[in-house]
Parts: structure tokens; sequence; C-alpha cells
């Protein structure tokens, strides 16, 4: 089902000598980063040393948990969180995702929101229906 995502680039916990597109990054704190084809999905909350990048060609996907963010959780709780889509988004086969919230469950409550937020978000890249969520527990 999601065979054609196989080309994703994951890129956690990098160092400030770490290059990212052929451009130096200073990062000051974690930042998740998944690019996907021209699709950059990143931590829109730990962006203020992204200034260095160069994002020609990227179509730039916020995750964070602030108004500005394309992708946000409107409730957390010890169970479960819902992810929220503020703008519309077009998946990789080009159908339009409009903005929607739906539930996502998790086993036990992670310290940190953002892996969770990139995740779902990829899958909804990859054409994975919302419904499917309501079944998963991550």
């Amino acid at each position: 089902m999601l065979g054609f995502c196989n080309h994703a680039v994951f890129l956690r916990n990098l160092s400030k000598s770490e290059y990212i597109f052929g451009k130096k990054a200073i990062l000051t704190a974690v930042i998740l980063l998944i690019k996907l084809g021209n699709i950059l999905i990143l931590n829109s909350d730990q962006t203020e040393d992204l200034g260095n990048l160069d994002f020609t060609g990227l179509c730039p996907l916020t995750c964070g948990l602030s108004l500005c963010s394309t992708v946000t959780a409107s409730s957390i709780t010890d169970d479960s969180f819902t992810y929220c889509l503020q703008r519309s988004i077009y998946t990789l086969d080009g159908k339009e995702l409009s903005p929607q919230e739906f539930n996502v469950l998790w086993s036990k409550k992670p310290l940190e929101i953002y892996p969770y937020l990139a995740v779902v978000t990829l899958l909804l890249l990859c054409g994975v229906p919302t419904y499917v969520f309501k079944d998963l527990r991550f």
C-alpha cells in the first residue's frame, strides 16, 4: 500500500555540522525532517535557524503546536491526540485533502508529539485514507 513512498528520507537529531540538501544547517534543537519527493515535512516549532537552508524546488509542510503550522494537534490526551490539518494539501497522486480533524490513538503518551504529526502526515501524503487511523494504535 505504501510502496510508492519508498523514497522518503528521514533525518533526525541532526548535529550543527551536518548538511541537508547541499547546504549547511545550523540547528539549535532536535528537528524532525522528512523529505518525500519535493515535499519537506518539518517541525515548525524548531525553525529559528532554518533560514540557512535552500528550499528551492521544495514545498515545506509544517508540523507543530502553532496556529501557523499546516498540521497541529488540537487535543492531546494519555491515549490519543486529535490530528488537525489546518490547510489543504495534496497527496502524491494529486488528491486534495481538505482541512479536517481526526483522532489518532497511541499505546502510551510520548514525550514528543512532532514525530507522530510527521508520520501521520507522511501516511496521508502516501494516500492512506483518514478512516484507517481509527483502527491504528501507534
